[in-house]
């Protein structure tokens, strides 16, 4: 029996049941083999990939340590480079949904628009985010966010290692599940510390998380989220929510799906009022200044009718003001004053302004 294989000396010796059971293990062993040589052949992309992976750890660029998904399996993790990371932390501190340009990217990220729209494109590609048709007139997109992925950055030019999942580097992890990442925007920070404020709102269990909802919920909200502000405002001092038949959030509510509410009579924002005490504040001092303007004329007109009077008690004052009214063209009247004056030592009305203008040209600087 040599040189047969150990198959058909099997199959020769075989007096019983045992053979058989033999000879269908052998065939399941090639079954799976065959199954195998599939699975890590040349056209599989994931054993390319992981063959890359292999040849790179081989060739000094240090490893990347990476576990592919069998391709029935539903990717729910991805890796981003830092540009594209930075593209994407943007739109996590603007909410989850909402809108955008690439220039507000640029403006806060310093990234160029090439570069955006390529890292934008990734991310569409990765299944990290959904992107709606621009609007002309706003000038933005709609956007929303895939919560259901966990983010992870390479660090450096891809080449180096992966961070881990438990890792919290610098570079590292953005997980985007809702249970481990707690989203803060500038706008739900300002929303958060006027409810915090507001003893209204706090007193009727008024939550962030609900002016939330109503954002994503009503149009005019989502495209100037701060504009709810304004409307709590506005509710702080409107009789129907003042005054409800129910509750205020109830009405308040009520108010946002016809459109929001008017500013009410007499309304005034924190700057607004502000300002306007200041400019009251102003007003008062310009006031108070005007008064010690007025009374110092007066002090001084005062005191230029006390120092006439005084210079008019010494005759040779009036004689040394008249010789020099009498060099220059003076009426009949003002003659006749002064005729008077020199007969009788008495001055009339019309000599006495006669004698109180020129003392005011020639003798007060």
């Amino acid at each position: 029996m040599a040189g047969k294989s150990f198959a058909d000396k099997v199959r020769n010796s075989a007096k019983n049941g045992d053979a058989k059971k033999i000879l269908s293990r052998i065939e399941q062993i090639k079954k799976k083999a065959r199954q195998n040589k599939i699975n890590i052949s040349d056209n599989n992309p994931e054993s390319k990939t992981y063959k890359q992976g292999q040849n790179r750890s081989g060739s000094g660029q240090g490893q990347v340590n990476i576990l592919l998904p069998e391709s029935t399996t539903k990717i729910n993790r991805c890796i981003l480079a830092p540009q594209q990371q930075k593209v994407y932390s943007w739109f996590l501190n603007h909410g989850f949904s909402g809108y955008f340009n690439k220039g507000l990217i640029q403006r806060d990220t310093g990234i160029n628009h090439p570069t955006i729209r390529k890292c934008i494109a990734k991310l569409i590609s990765l299944n990290l985010i959904q992107i709606f048709e621009y609007d002309p007139v706003s000038r933005q997109q709609e956007y929303q966010l895939n919560i259901k992925k966990n983010v992870y950055i390479i660090q450096g030019s891809g080449q180096g290692q992966v961070s881990s999942i438990r890792s919290r580097l610098n570079q590292g992890q953005v997980d985007t599940n809702i249970n481990s990442y707690k989203l803060v925007s500038k706008f739900f920070k300002k929303l958060t510390n006027y409810i915090e404020s507001s003893e209204f709102w706090r007193g009727q269990g008024l939550t962030s998380q609900k002016c939330q909802e109503w954002v994503n919920e009503f149009d005019f909200l989502k495209n100037n989220p701060e504009f709810l502000i304004t409307q709590l405002m506005f509710a702080e001092h409107t009789d129907a929510v003042l005054n409800p038949k129910k509750t205020p959030v109830h009405v308040f509510y009520g108010c946002l799906k016809n459109g929001g509410l008017t500013r009410p009579k007499n309304f005034e924002f924190p700057k607004e009022r502000a300002a306007r005490i200041q400019q009251e504040e102003l007003d008062r001092q310009k006031k108070i200044i005007e008064i010690q303007e007025k009374l110092i004329e007066q002090e001084r007109q005062l005191a230029d009718k006390m120092a006439f009077l005084e210079f008019l008690k010494d005759k040779e004052n009036i004689n040394f003001l008249l010789t020099k009214i009498e060099k220059k063209f003076t009426s009949s009247t003002t003659k006749n004053s002064i005729r008077l004056y020199k007969k009788t030592g008495k001055i009339d009305s019309k000599l006495y302004a006669a004698l109180k203008r020129k003392y005011k040209s020639d003798l007060i600087p």
